[in-house]
């Protein structure tokens, strides 16, 4: 595959959205694929925020629709973050079940270490530092995922406590 004219969506927990975790990962994404950062398509972007509202209040109403019919579409594949145990948010699963089922590639970002404040911290500020790293997904993970199979997708909404480290400080 031609990763320099690889287009993937990053989808992030919420609770991952306007911390220096984000600013980091989107930095990760973009080394492994050899793109640019503004290659990696961002959920928490203004204009994703403006379109979200904008479809919620259409016909077609249904708060990943915008995402399935509008965005997805123009992505070549997906990098899904899980929490720190491994199994992926409703919402970030739901993303990756639309790219598994175009048959398009889906990655994952693991842990390749204890994550600690230090350890995230010293990602935070080096996403180069070996911390997490992108892998593609194995068959078994697509059908867990594609099942919403609990060792593999939290059947509820996400909770703020699934990434307590993180430290939501403005991004200078």
């Amino acid at each position: 595959m031609d990763h320099r004219l690889f287009f993937p969506f990053l989808a992030l927990p919420v609770s991952v959205y306007g911390s220096r975790l984000e600013v980091a990962l989107i930095a990760l994404v973009a080394k492994h694929f050899d793109i640019s950062r503004k290659r990696v398509e961002n959920p928490n972007e203004p204009e994703h925020e403006e379109g979200y509202r904008h479809w919620a209040h259409s016909a077609d109403a249904g708060l990943m629709n915008y995402f399935h019919e509008v965005v997805f579409p123009e992505c070549d594949g997906v990098v899904a973050l899980p929490f720190l145990d491994g199994r992926m948010g409703i919402d970030v699963a739901d993303s990756a079940q639309w790219f598994i089922r175009e048959g398009l590639p889906t990655f994952v970002i693991n842990t390749a270490g204890e994550v600690t404040p230090v350890s995230l911290q010293r990602f935070e500020t080096n996403p180069r530092c070996t911390l997490f790293y992108l892998r593609q997904m194995t068959e078994e993970e697509r059908s867990l995922v594609m099942a919403n199979d609990p060792l593999m997708v939290i059947p509820h909404k996400e909770c703020p406590e699934y990434y307590p480290l993180l430290d939501k400080q403005p991004i200078q």
